[in-house]
Formats: C-alpha cells, structure tokens, sequence
C-alpha cells in the first residue's frame, strides 16, 4: 500500500521546550514537557490527529529543543528520505488485510515525530482495515491503527 499524502505530528516528552517547522507549520511546546514514562508504556496510543493533507514531500522538517539537562539541540530530518518509497507501515500480516476499495486505504497515514530528551523518533500510524475484529461481535474493531517505529536518532 502506498501514499500519495500525510499527515504529521509532533510530541515532545522530557524537554524543556521543542519546536518542530514543518510542511508550512511550527508545532511543539514552549513550556517543559513530562516524560513519557509518566504516561506508561502505551504513551503514544492516544496520539492520532495533526497537520493534514500534506503532499509527499515538503522540505526537511526543522528540530530545535532543549533537553532534560538543558543542552540546546538543533537537527534536520528529511521526511521524505525516510518515507522515499511511499509505502505505507504497519504491523499487519498481508493475509489479514481486508480488500481496500480501489486498492487504496481511505485515510491518509499519520507521521508521527517524538522529541523526547535526547532521542528522537519517527512513526507511522495508518488505519489498515482487516479481515477479523479484534473485539468479538464489535464491527468498529475490524482495524488496527498503531505507531510503528520506523527511525531513531540521538543525541
């Protein structure tokens, strides 16, 4: 499966304050952020909204952020370097996924980046519908929509 737009977000955990410029749009906290530790370890789960219909791909999204020490932080990540083949990811097995209409999912995938102290990381989330529910007898539970780690920097 693949995408011709995104979605993107940013979440910050563990900094003092973070910012993120991206596709046109500055997003992050000027206040310290919590660790994500005192969210547990499903922590990103809620996360799912953001900037949308962003169309593959603008320049390198913009970092600066202050870690927990207070050390000053400024990076570049190139999104659409990451994501160069288009393909969307998820954790699904392919005998799983229920037919798409047309071949193609009905919402666009959700990038995901997390500043979190001195690591940052980069997500998908996309809703693949699947075959089977995963709550018996509940039919808005025949899809899965989790963050799937696909890279890692620190710093």
């Amino acid at each position: 499966m693949k995408f011709k737009e995104h979605s993107f977000t940013t979440v910050c955990y563990s900094t003092r304050r973070c910012g993120v410029w991206y596709a046109g749009v500055w997003s992050g906290r000027r206040k310290p952020s919590r660790p994500s530790s005192e969210y547990g370890p499903k922590y990103l789960d809620h996360i799912m909204g953001g900037h949308i219909g962003i169309a593959n791909f603008p320049d390198p999204a913009e970092l600066t952020w202050s870690s927990a020490d207070g050390a000053e932080h400024q990076a570049r990540v190139d999104i659409g370097a990451i994501f160069n083949d288009q393909v969307i990811r998820h954790n699904v097995p392919r005998d799983e996924v229920a037919p798409l209409r047309d071949g193609e999912l009905s919402t666009d995938p959700l990038i995901l980046l997390e500043i979190n102290d001195r690591t940052i990381r980069i997500y998908m989330r996309a809703t693949i519908p699947t075959k089977h529910y995963r709550v018996a007898g509940n039919p808005y539970s025949a899809n899965r929509n989790e963050p799937v780690l696909v890279k890692t920097y620190s710093f």
